[in-house]
């Protein structure tokens, strides 16, 4: 019907299937209107599975609160409007996003003297496709190999410029990697 609601579609399935945060945002108070239409949603969805059918389930209330950030009847970015919805809730205090998918970085000073960052929390991290294929083959633990993913993207971790890691606190409880493109064009080998 032109409405355009693939990409929230397939981000409240995600959060559907992710039994931490459901369960958290159902028993979470319903005072704000974004948590009140996450819960109609996973409700309808939890009926829908019970009784095992694959009745369709609306995404409209959900649509509509975040129709300022995200135009009605416009396509949008499914990792965008992932993070949006989780720092939204976070502000809210709706399901304990922070809880269960944020993560804690700092990135470590030039300079071995310069006094440590503070950190800051993020819902995706972001890793370089590019980096990924140079790192893919390596025997290294998992964060190890995480560090260099995230560390620096684009054209200069491509050219071979010394990358600056990025220290992770303890990975949140479901850890999101969004892939970062080289190009806004890549060649079908690249993908």
């Amino acid at each position: 019907r032109g409405e355009y609601n693939c990409f929230l579609n397939v981000i409240v399935q995600a959060l559907w299937h992710v039994e931490t945060f459901r369960s958290k945002l159902l028993e979470a108070p319903n005072d704000e209107p974004l948590v009140r239409a996450l819960q109609s949603i996973f409700s309808d969805l939890a009926a829908s599975h019970a009784a095992g059918t694959d009745t369709q389930v609306s995404p409209e209330s959900l649509r509509q609160i975040l129709a300022s950030d995200f135009r009605l009847g416009d396509m949008a970015d499914a990792c965008e409007l992932f993070e949006a919805l989780l720092h939204k809730l976070k502000t809210s205090g709706g399901a304990d996003a922070a809880g269960v998918f944020e993560a804690s970085l700092v990135d470590p000073p030039a300079n071995p003297g310069e006094p440590q960052p503070q950190p800051y929390q993020t819902f995706v991290l972001y890793g370089s496709v590019a980096t990924m294929r140079e790192v893919s083959n390596r025997n290294k633990p998992f964060e190890e190999l995480l560090r260099l993913v995230t560390g620096q993207s684009g054209s200069n971790a491509a050219a071979g410029a010394e990358r600056r890691k990025v220290c992770l606190g303890p990975l949140p409880h479901v850890f999101t990697l969004g892939l970062a493109w080289d190009s806004a064009r890549p060649s079908k080998e690249a993908l």
